[in-house]
């Protein structure tokens, strides 16, 4: 869940217990080891612009 100002939920360490408790913690960095889509995305360096700011009705 991500409010406005980007705050995230659930933080990196609670999946990390989740793994615990499921006994894959060792699995944990194997997440992102290989990570094709995102070195792409990366190597093309996308442009992502900059939202406008809010306008408030007085």
């Amino acid at each position: 869940m991500t409010n406005e100002k980007g705050y995230e939920g659930v933080g990196i360490g609670y999946y990390l217990n989740v793994l615990h408790v499921l006994g894959l913690e060792n699995d944990f960095l194997m997440i992102a080891k290989d990570d094709e889509l995102g070195r792409k995305l990366q190597d093309i360096g996308i442009v992502v612009k900059k939202r406008a700011p809010k306008r408030f009705l007085s």
